[in-house]
């Protein structure tokens, strides 16, 4: 009688493949984390340095989002339209992945492309804002949350 210890090749082929079956998984979800977190610091920065550079300078800044080019923008609004154009100045970019899942809703429901503040702080709109980031599993996430005074409220 053989007595025969040791795993197979096929046994040991399985045990990799599961291994690297988890590895990949787990991989996906903490790499899928990380970049989730690096845009919600981005927009975050972006939007405290509007309302800190608008009471300090005294002038309009707000934070335009653009889906096509998946970018966030700080700018001046020098026309004080509210809004993102040609006559405005753009401070300060940052690339995000990928900004279609970026929500940004005033307290009237309205869906918004940019986020203004007056020389005194407050929100151009006068309204309320709450930015969430929907996740690839339709997870949602609120990251900021801005009174119509301008004051930014944590999650």
């Amino acid at each position: 009688m053989k007595n025969e210890r040791g795993f197979t090749l096929v046994e040991l082929m399985i045990v990799l493949l599961i291994f690297c079956m988890t590895t990949t998984l787990f991989a996906r979800n903490i790499l899928g984390r990380t970049k989730k977190t690096a845009d919600i610091d981005a927009v975050k920065s972006l939007v405290n340095m509007a309302a800190r550079r608008s009471v300090v300078e005294a002038k309009h800044f707000g934070v335009h989002f653009d889906s096509t080019l998946h970018t966030a923008g700080l700018f001046e609004d020098r026309n004080t339209d509210d809004l993102y154009n040609g006559t405005d100045t753009l401070c300060s970019l940052a690339k995000l992945y990928p900004l279609s899942q970026l929500r940004i809703a005033t307290t009237a429901a309205v869906s918004m492309t940019d986020i203004c503040f007056k020389k005194n702080g407050a929100t151009s709109s006068g309204n309320s804002f709450e930015l969430k980031y929907v996740g690839e599993a339709g997870d949602t996430s609120t990251m900021q949350i801005i009174a119509a005074s301008g004051r930014l409220l944590g999650p």
